[in-house]
């Protein structure tokens, strides 16, 4: 038995890390004998867990298979390991981690993983929002992973669509330089431009219109975008859920609400067990809209 605790260990080390050789290094042992324990693994289960040459190495379907249920198993025992000692057993729950591109939208990703914390308080989340300009993420790089356009979506990754987006400004600076009644007319207007998203200045509007304004702040900070609107500097176009209570409340008036150009398509990716695919359900749900 201990061997085949070892044997299945052994094998989500390899999974995990990619490789015979960095799966080597993690467990801190010979190269020879976490090669050695994989083939045996495969000889006693009848089945190919991996393909692996000396450039490539890939899980098959049956071992992407097996590595889901195996790294559960391990987690079970995990668990109930920490039953039976001192520590307590929130100190050893697994941390979910999560990362999405500005493109999903801060305040909406952060929305949903508090919806999904109500109802699974035992299941933290790590949350690693990409920074503007930052490479695309890619399926594996976290439990979860929420790409966006341009990106490399796995055969299995669901369809989600971005943040949408809304110009607004205050009801001062609307008072004094007049308000847009068409999206040609903000090219007239002083802009506060956030590159959080995007380094591209301008502002996309239904049937692929884009308008640039004439950029009175460039930042790559929403907050601070937000707050110069506030503070009238200007028309800004911002996440639709960033800036919905400040129109709520009367500080903002929103433009264009009819015109703005389609959220881009982003997709949701689950590397992980059951836990991970518990969250990725939650977050595809509240994401379109069907939580």
């Amino acid at each position: 038995m201990g061997d085949r605790f070892e044997d299945l260990r052994t094998f989500v080390a390899v999974a995990d890390a990619g490789g015979i050789t960095s799966a080597a290094k993690a467990l801190d042992v010979a190269k020879s004998a976490v090669s050695r324990r994989v083939s045996e693994l495969e000889q006693r289960l009848g089945v190919k867990l991996v393909e692996r040459t000396t450039r490539s190495f890939a899980l098959t379907a049956a071992g992407r298979r097996y590595h889901v249920e195996a790294h559960d198993l391990l987690e079970s025992l995990a668990r109930l390991d920490a039953t039976a000692g001192d520590v307590a057993p929130n100190e050893r729950v697994r941390r979910l981690s999560l990362v999405a591109v500005q493109e999903a939208g801060p305040a909406r990703v952060g929305a949903a993983v508090a919806r999904f914390l109500d109802k699974h308080p035992g299941s933290p989340v790590d949350l690693t929002l990409l920074p503007q300009g930052a490479s695309n993420p890619a399926a594996g790089d976290a439990d979860v992973v929420i790409g966006g356009p341009g990106g490399k979506a796995p055969r299995s990754a669901r369809r989600i669509a971005g943040t949408a987006m809304t110009v607004t400004a205050s009801r001062g600076y609307l008072a004094r330089s007049g308000r847009p009644k068409v999206p040609g007319d903000v090219a007239a207007h002083l802009g506060i431009i956030s590159t959080m998203r995007s380094g591209v200045p301008a502002w996309m509007f239904r049937d692929g219109v884009t308008v640039v304004p004439q950029a009175a702040l460039t930042t790559s900070d929403d907050a601070a975008a937000l707050a110069a609107a506030l503070a009238g500097a200007g028309l800004v176009c911002l996440p639709t859920d960033a800036v919905a209570g400040e129109i709520a409340a009367g500080r903002l008036e929103a433009l264009f609400e009819d015109g703005m150009g389609e959220p881009p398509r982003l997709w949701l990716s689950n590397e992980g067990g059951t836990a991970s695919a518990t969250l990725a359900d939650s977050l595809a749900a509240s994401l379109t809209g069907t939580s």
